[in-house]
């Protein structure tokens, strides 16, 4: 269920993005870890069902919802690379977006600073305050 959580998580930077990614990269570790583990109990089941052993209704219950998270974590996984991709363009799309605007920002400042170079009369220092306001 931490699995299937977290990897539902939205990243709203892109060092959130690659949290994820590094996260979702070392799942599959902690799945096959459970997965030994659930094989363990599924083998315990089948031979208690063997000898006509019958879990209680809790347990039944709580068998079968195990034996379906997996599924639902790989489903998941699977979105999941989808979900990075798209995530990844778009920040990289915001990127190119802040990288212009910067750049138009900087030339702007560039045309200002070029403009207080022609100023260099002392005495009219107070028109060229007038024109900078």
């Amino acid at each position: 269920e931490e699995i299937y959580q977290q990897i539902q998580i939205e990243p709203q930077t892109p060092e959130e993005l690659q949290e994820l990614k590094n996260y979702i990269d070392q799942c599959q570790g902690k799945i096959d870890g459970l997965n030994v583990k659930f094989n363990h109990i599924n083998d315990a089941v089948a031979l208690m069902s063997k000898f006509g052993f019958m879990l209680n209704e809790d347990d039944f219950q709580l068998y079968w919802n195990t034996y379906s998270w997996p599924q639902r974590v790989y489903s998941l996984l699977q979105d999941s690379e989808f979900k990075y991709k798209e995530n990844r363009n778009r920040f990289q799309q915001e990127l190119k977006e802040n990288t212009n605007e910067l750049s138009e920002q900087i030339s702007q400042l560039q045309a200002e600073v070029d403009m207080f170079s022609k100023f260099s009369e002392e005495s009219k220092i107070d028109e060229y305050y007038e024109r900078v306001k």
